[in-house]
């Protein structure tokens, strides 16, 4: 057993070396993951749930005389089912290298290979999910690496239409982040004229507009546009007690091996019954 440290106010607690590797991949791919602004990180105790997803999700007051009761409205749900999926990895520390008093350095390079391979498997789960449900889609206008592109007319065109299909509040249009492929990324930082004063066209956009915009490798000849919240998307992530997610063994000849295993899955909640769309997502196609 080793000793976990913890800041001034918490306490040590015995942790096994299974358990800190664990949580070291597991905070390191989280911090590493670009996807994590798109949806809302639920951690779930269970594999398999049903999500009960309502029919409306508007339900309006009423005026009525004093000393009168409203009538009574009821929210009405309907239900889809929802399983985790399962991933693995491991660790391993050889023999040689704690003969040679470099297991230490060995387990932390592989801890940080292992948290950015789980990045990139969680990133490309997460936005596949989102793609497969995008319920808005203009075309732009021009490529975005083009002298005559226009960006913010084509982010312009997206945001309406997810306006106009929604119940959403005007104050949401804020929160609007937008995925845009990494090698377009560059043009979109180029400083332009806007008359005033020279500033980028990222720049003019987020501040004028609203919206975030981030590069990703996910994408490769569009945009995506997400209104993160509860109604769009959840990462579900196991933290149960029943299966364990770190382990270890002793491979004769080799080294020690920790077993490190994830659970998780993306779910986009339909806009309508047993749908597969949602408006509160977006693709602006064609911009490279």
């Amino acid at each position: 057993m080793q000793s976990k440290y913890f800041a001034t106010g918490y306490s040590d607690i015995p942790m096994e070396k299974k358990d800190i590797i664990r949580e070291l991949v597991y905070r390191q791919a989280d911090l590493l993951l670009p996807a994590k602004a798109a949806v809302v990180i639920k951690p779930v105790p269970i594999l398999e749930m049903k999500y009960d997803i309502p029919k409306i999700t508007t339900i309006g007051s009423s005026q009525v005389e004093e000393g009168v009761r409203s009538a009574r409205k009821h929210m009405e749900f309907w239900q889809m089912p929802v399983s985790l999926k399962k991933y693995q990895t491991t660790v391993m520390t050889t023999d040689e290298a704690k003969a040679r008093m470099m297991g230490s350095y060995q387990t932390s390079m592989t801890v940080n290979a292992v948290a950015n391979g789980m990045a990139q498997d969680i990133d490309a789960e997460i936005f596949a999910a989102l793609l497969a449900a995008t319920g808005q889609t203009v075309a732009a206008g021009a490529k975005w690496d083009a002298t005559a592109a226009s960006p913010a007319t084509d982010v312009a065109g997206i945001l309406g239409k997810i306006f106009d299909n929604t119940n959403i509040m005007d104050t949401d249009l804020g929160n609007i982040q937008i995925y845009c492929p990494a090698k377009v990324w560059s043009f979109l930082k180029m400083p332009k004229d806007t008359g005033l004063l020279y500033m980028t066209v990222k720049t003019w956009m987020e501040r004028e507009q609203g919206v975030t915009i981030m590069p990703t490798r996910r994408l490769s000849n569009g945009a995506l546009v997400v209104l993160p919240g509860e109604q769009t998307a959840h990462h579900l992530t196991y933290n149960g007690s029943d299966i364990p997610t770190a382990e270890s063994r002793r491979e004769e000849g080799v080294g020690d091996e920790f077993i490190i295993t994830r659970y998780y899955k993306t779910v986009v909640i339909p806009e309508a019954v047993n749908g597969t769309k949602t408006s509160r997502l977006g693709w602006i196609s064609n911009v490279c």
